[in-house]
């Protein structure tokens, strides 16, 4: 429940955004080496307020090219109620409803968070193009690169997936940031995973919205080349609430929770979604994250120590 610091989760590089408020990095920021950032956190954390600052009051900002209305950011932060602990650099695709936390030591995404309502599905073709993220950090952050996967063996694995969003044009494209890939091995990335996408969206065309939360932990090496840390592990939760609903607003229902671990490694035979239903308490201790924390505390204790397998 307690949010708490994960050996797996490595410290971050550059302190850039709290989980209250929306705030990128300015591309010709300068941000200092690891020992240089310990010894000034609390300096950044004052100097990302005021940055905050600056722009929270306008109704509109642009960041690094991308067009942002501050509005449903903050409603978006509010919705989802995104993961304490460990923060990292926090960015809004081009879709207001994704949010991506960007560990720019590991060159992929800590956690993404995004919803799915019925409204988000329609009948737009899966985008062809993957492309670089201009929000972040120009120094000291490892940029993804579409190429970068080639040959490695892993999957460009979505985290907020393409099916999730083909209502428009415009929101199928935001989730092919690289800042919204993790590598995946294929095994997981066109079955299990594939499988929990799938069953998703057809919980959500029979009356629910989902609110998703989704992650890669732990090491087991690199990407040659690029130096995009290769995940342990891929993880997800999902939460299920009536349609027009959020997770803070369930007074005489709870929210159908559902939690997934899925190994990453290349050599490992294919595991079943069946197989890969764990409670949400499991997640949080692989990753050191406070899940659902917008829930009343009773209910969330209730819920994240149940191992709900729907299939």
């Amino acid at each position: 429940m307690a949010a708490r610091l994960c050996s797996v989760v490595p410290r971050s590089i550059a302190l850039c955004a709290t989980l209250s408020a929306a705030c990128a990095c300015s591309g010709n920021e300068k941000i200092g080496s690891d020992a240089e950032n310990a010894g000034s956190a609390n300096g950044q954390l004052r100097a990302s307020r005021s940055r905050l600052a600056n722009f929270s009051h306008a109704s509109e900002a642009t960041l690094a090219g991308h067009f942002l209305s501050m509005r449903p950011v903050e409603e978006t932060r509010e919705k989802l109620k995104l993961p304490a602990g460990n923060e990292k650099l926090q960015i809004i695709l081009r879709d207001d409803n994704v949010v991506v936390s960007f560990d720019c030591a590991l060159g992929h995404a800590q956690w993404v968070s995004w919803t799915v309502s019925d409204s988000d599905l329609g009948s737009v073709s899966r985008s062809k193009e993957f492309y670089p993220e201009s929000q972040l950090p120009r120094s000291n952050c490892i940029h993804p690169q579409p190429e970068d996967y080639s040959g490695s063996g892993f999957d460009r694995g979505h985290m907020a997936p393409s099916g999730d969003r083909t209502a428009s044009r415009e929101s199928n494209n935001a989730v092919f940031s690289m800042a919204n890939i993790v590598p995946q091995a294929p095994q997981v990335n066109q079955k299990g995973w594939n499988d929990l996408e799938n069953w998703t969206r057809g919980r959500v065309r029979e009356g629910f919205d989902a609110i998703v939360f989704a992650g890669a932990a732990g090491n087991t090496g690199t990407m040659p080349g690029s130096g995009i840390n290769l995940p342990e592990l891929t993880w997800k939760v999902v939460a299920l609430v009536p349609a027009g609903q959020s997770l803070g607003t369930q007074a005489s229902q709870e929210p159908q929770v559902f939690g997934v671990i899925f190994p990453n490694q290349l050599n490992r035979a294919p595991m079943p979604l069946s197989e890969a239903f764990v409670s949400v308490d499991k997640i949080e201790e692989v990753t050191g994250f406070d899940l659902l924390s917008g829930l009343d505390q009773e209910i969330q204790k209730r819920i994240e120590q149940r191992k709900n397998n729907p299939l």
